[in-house]
């Protein structure tokens, strides 16, 4: 595997497992599951020439440190990051009009507390104080009457809304599902190797050199009991089938030039349809 195709591969994993991408849906998880294989495929049985990509997954580690860390409290945070928190205490701006000041909007922290108003209007100490003890015994009371329900009464807002909010069981699911142990196992013995190999070079290290070491270190009896290779059928879809005409019909053009079977100026890389007027009345 090339040095762009490892990078390239790396990078969508990290767009996978980006909040944005991994909370958009219960069932978004998957993707990243089907890359992971990939990986593990390529570590534990093609681990010999493909540095690159072991290289590359070293690099990133954080990504993959987080994933694996990943907790209920962690994921609704990090939703919550991506898509607001849909409980955070909505401006009254005809409250705020009645008190003589300009508009202005609310930030939310992410522990969930109003923030200041960030118009540079000045609130009077007394009224700051004010709020936050509001603020503060409001939610005590609730979370004292509730009894520990107002997670619950979040996530069930939060689903009215159509956003997708992960529970205890979606977490669970995720950790049965996503295939870590191999890549936790290979970064807890290369990075210790890499960091040595940097630091004796005071940070000045060549890709090169890296790769040199990658190349000699063995895995053997490192990794875990290699797993069954898993053979996927190829199901046709729309997408596959018009990336699989475009591909062969462009290494067919490109390979018949000499002589040429085909008019170069004749090609369309794409159509344009024109609808009429009729249509679209």
């Amino acid at each position: 595997m090339s040095l762009v195709a490892a990078v390239k591969l790396v990078n969508l994993f990290e767009l996978f497992s980006s909040p944005k991408f991994l909370y958009s849906g219960e069932n978004a998880h998957r993707h990243l599951a089907l890359l992971l294989e990939v990986f593990n495929n390529v570590i534990q049985y093609q681990y010999s020439g493909n540095q690159h990509l072991v290289y590359a997954i070293i690099r990133r580690k954080d990504s993959f440190g987080r994933l694996g860390a990943l907790t209920l409290q962690k994921a609704i945070a990090q939703c919550n990051k991506a898509y607001g928190d849909q409980q955070a205490v909505q401006f009254d701006s005809d409250a705020y009009a009645r008190a003589g000041r300009t508009f202005a909007t609310r930030e939310t922290a992410e522990d969930g507390r109003p923030l200041r108003f960030n118009d540079g209007a000045r609130e009077t100490e007394d009224e700051a104080e004010s709020d936050d003890v509001a603020d503060e015994t409001s939610q005590s009371k609730a979370s004292e009457a509730s009894g520990g329900e107002t997670d619950t009464s979040k996530e069930d807002a939060a689903q009215g809304t159509g956003r997708f909010v992960p529970s205890e069981a979606w977490v669970r699911e995720l950790k049965a599902t996503l295939p870590l142990e191999t890549i936790t196992r290979l970064l807890q013995h290369l990075v210790p190797v890499v960091d040595e190999l940097c630091a004796r070079k005071n940070g000045v290290v060549d890709e090169v050199e890296i790769l040199e070491v990658l190349k000699d270190v063995t895995m053997v009896g490192l990794l875990p009991v290699p797993h069954a290779i898993v053979i996927r059928k190829y199901q046709p879809n729309q997408y596959t089938a018009l990336w699989f005409t475009a591909f062969m019909w462009g290494v067919i053009f490109l390979r018949n030039q000499k002589p040429p079977i085909f008019d170069g100026q004749a090609i369309e890389l794409f159509q344009v349809s024109v609808a009429s007027e009729e249509e679209d009345e």
